[in-house]
């Protein structure tokens, strides 16, 4: 089903996009050649950006071309740069060899956007940069630099708005909800691309052909930075989740445990409002919240088959320090301790290792009780076999208020959140698996899947 709509997306975006075009190509009347040369010089960068785009972490892909598209539509606004900016899109799905849906997306939207962006910058009173050219060299008027301004956010809003119906389509979450989270994760990207912008229009306007490529190398050297930042991040994440792994491997009981529970913190945290960067945060702490166990103390009792003595137990309890001990070690984890330190406290108090209890217990650690308590009732363990997805659903409830806050298992219990949880989970009885084909879609900055 979500693949239906997501060829009924795809398809109204390219029809808009096709009447636009048509529209601004009869409506526009002629662009000057040389301010079509001078958008097509700048869209081309993109097509350098687009080519040269860069992996971000969880599957997204990274570039600089949005810079360079707005530029073409303040030199060219109309069918000028729409075409030019959809031929250079175009020209990239070639390259990176995309099938015919994604390269339909994709050129699609960046016409649309660029096409929307001219009608509004047209209505405000801009013109093409080009004619604020003189003899003395460019002198823009108050109302150029506006409408330029109006051009790029409109620009703006038309993208995310497309990226984020067709994250909304594929995840089935509200369109307002994704747009937002899409927006705010993305915001200082796009802040910086107004006046990047405007600088490259500029630059163009005042030396021509050849201040395209002058600019073009501080453009790739932020590429540069980009991509060498989020490999490192890459880097980094691989090195976690393989340590993780090396400790869950000597239990067949909990493999892919601490990945699940991240997964699940993750889900947890998006559902009850938190920011991106937190989300992030508490993602990676409930990847670390059982990395106390890699010290040799506990070998032996991970290890174990049946239930624990009241003497394993309380040597199985010191993992929250020692996981967190271990963490403090290293300085970008630091702000995750506390969320691994406590992430076997109670609501009600009685938990360990501190017995703390209520809202002194971090956020991130009460998210992580939560997933991972999920978590374990959902796996086979060598004392007890897994339990129902009723049965799981039913101990959140009466736990509620004793050994979890009750806020948080309010919201686990929503359908929305509780689907979500049990489809990252093992093979539970009475949960439903939902899969479908997956499509790629990359414009700019932003990547999205639609299914």
């Amino acid at each position: 089903m979500r693949l239906k709509d997501a060829r009924i997306f795809v398809g109204a975006i390219a029809t808009c996009g096709a009447l636009l075009l048509a529209f601004l190509f009869v409506s526009g009347g002629e662009v000057a050649p040389g301010a079509y040369r001078a958008a097509l010089a700048v869209a081309s960068l993109g097509l350098a950006a687009e080519i040269l785009v860069y992996a971000l972490p969880h599957g997204g892909s990274g570039s600089v071309a949005t810079i360079p598209f707005l530029a073409a539509g303040l030199l060219a606004p109309g069918w000028g740069a729409a075409t030019a900016v959809g031929a250079v899109m175009a020209v990239t799905q070639i390259v990176h060899r995309r099938p015919l849906i994604k390269t339909v997306f994709n050129v699609a939207q960046a016409t649309l956007a660029v096409g929307i962006g001219s009608i509004a910058y047209a209505v405000a009173g801009g013109k093409p940069f080009l004619q604020h050219s003189t003899a003395a060299g460019w002198d823009p008027t108050p109302l150029a630099l506006s409408s330029a301004i109006i051009f790029a956010l409109v620009f703006t809003a038309v993208n995310t708005g497309a990226v984020s119906g067709a994250i909304a389509i594929d995840s089935s979450q509200p369109f307002a909800k994704v747009w937002k989270e899409n927006t705010l994760t993305t915001i200082v990207y796009l802040v910086f691309s107004i006046p990047a912008a405007l600088l490259l229009a500029w630059t163009t306007t005042r030396f021509g052909l050849i201040g395209v490529w002058a600019i073009a190398i501080p453009l790739l050297g932020v590429r540069q930075l980009h991509k060498s930042t989020n490999g490192l991040r890459r880097v980094n994440e691989e090195l976690l989740v393989l340590m993780v792994k090396s400790i869950e491997a000597r239990d067949p009981y909990t493999s892919g445990h601490s990945q699940r529970v991240s997964r699940s913190s993750e889900i947890i945290a998006r559902a009850i409002g938190l920011s991106p960067r937190e989300i992030e945060r508490v993602r990676i702490a409930g990847l670390l919240h059982d990395i106390g166990k890699i010290d040799a103390s506990l070998g032996a009792i991970i290890t174990k088959p049946g239930k624990l003595t009241n003497e394993e137990f309380a040597v199985m309890q010191t993992h929250p320090d020692k996981g967190a001990e271990l963490v403090s070690t290293i300085t970008h984890l630091q702000d995750l301790v506390p969320s691994i330190r406590h992430h076997h406290e109670r609501w009600t108090g009685g938990g360990y290792p501190t017995g703390i209890a209520g809202e002194r217990i971090p956020l991130g650690a009460r998210i992580i009780a939560v997933a991972d308590t999920i978590d374990a009732m959902m796996s086979d363990r060598a004392y007890r076999t897994r339990r129902t997805i009723e049965e799981i659903r039913d101990e959140i409830v009466r736990c509620r208020g004793t050994q979890f806050d009750p806020v948080l298992a309010d919201c686990v219990v929503d359908p929305a959140v509780w689907d979500a949880i049990c489809d990252g989970g093992p093979p539970v009885p009475g949960v439903s698996r939902r899969s479908s084909p997956r499509l790629a879609v990359v414009l700019g900055n932003t990547a999205v899947k639609v299914g």
